[in-house]
């Protein structure tokens, strides 16, 4: 895939998304989880936010997608979460999982590494941090923070689309590898790291591909940040729910240009 190719298809998810608002299921973190409807909605997918047992397996099967974060862990959310990913795996419907600070303490790198080899497939998204805990099943102790860590290649996690978030993103498969940089030191902004991976499972349905969706959700969600670096903190979210809303073709696709860089861009 060349670089114009996958512009292209980056574009036209943005642009999809908005004439088809699929169903996104989030099991979500309660920390972030109105950002995050506020920015599926924004983006023109309808967010529904389900974690009785009761009703995740039936709310699931009827989804569009399936979007998984653990953050605020417990045994009970990882039962849950187990349920809920059965079901999609049988809907045939995208899953995005976010290990949210697996490497904070014990338990939650074993809720999270029992998750991931519980026989689904789909796009695992989380910091370098969280990767790097979940490859190498060390504490890290970080919080949900990412730390830096340049040898992004060892925290892929094979049978998944793995996207690792950082100063640059990386997205990759068996076969490609896009990078993402981002062009300066945005503080971080609590929730967007969470919405991003909601963005992708959106993206993923329409582009009927999970690599095109984690690329474009990631990409406008970066697009959207850099966009609101001048502005005061508090200022920052409401701006970015705007770009991610309404942004403009034009500026998006110079900067998807400027940005998006394949290692195997003729696979």
């Amino acid at each position: 895939m060349k670089k114009e190719e996958l512009v292209q298809k980056v574009l036209e998810a943005v642009w999809n998304l908005k004439e088809t608002a699929p169903l996104i299921h989030v099991i979500p973190n309660q920390v972030s989880a109105s950002f995050t409807a506020d920015t599926l909605r924004a983006a023109g997918a309808r967010p529904l936010m389900a974690t009785d047992r009761e009703e995740i397996e039936e709310i699931t099967s009827h989804a569009d997608g399936l979007n998984v974060n653990m953050g605020q862990p417990s045994k009970e959310k990882a039962e849950t979460a187990l349920l809920a990913l059965q079901a999609a795996t049988q809907a045939g419907i995208p899953i995005v999982y976010d290990p949210v600070g697996a490497g904070a303490s014990r338990a939650r790198l074993e809720w999270n590494r029992k998750i991931l080899a519980a026989g689904w497939t789909g796009i695992v998204k989380g910091n370098t941090t969280e990767l790097s805990a979940l490859t190498t099943g060390t504490i890290k102790y970080s919080g949900v923070d990412a730390l830096p860590d340049d040898n992004l290649e060892c925290q892929t996690l094979p049978g998944f689309i793995t996207a690792i978030t950082g100063m640059t993103d990386l997205i990759t498969d068996s076969q490609h590898k896009i990078y993402l940089p981002h062009k300066e030191n945005i503080e971080p902004i609590v929730g967007t790291g969470c919405a991003a991976g909601a963005l992708c499972c959106a993206y993923a349905v329409v582009s009927r591909s999970n690599l095109i969706g984690t690329i474009t959700g990631l990409a406008l969600m970066a697009y959207a940040q850099e966009k609101v670096r001048s502005l005061p903190y508090g200022s920052r979210k409401t701006v970015i729910l705007d770009r991610i809303n309404e942004p403009d073709r034009h500026s998006l696709e110079e900067w998807l240009y400027q940005s998006i860089s394949l290692l195997n861009p003729e696979v």
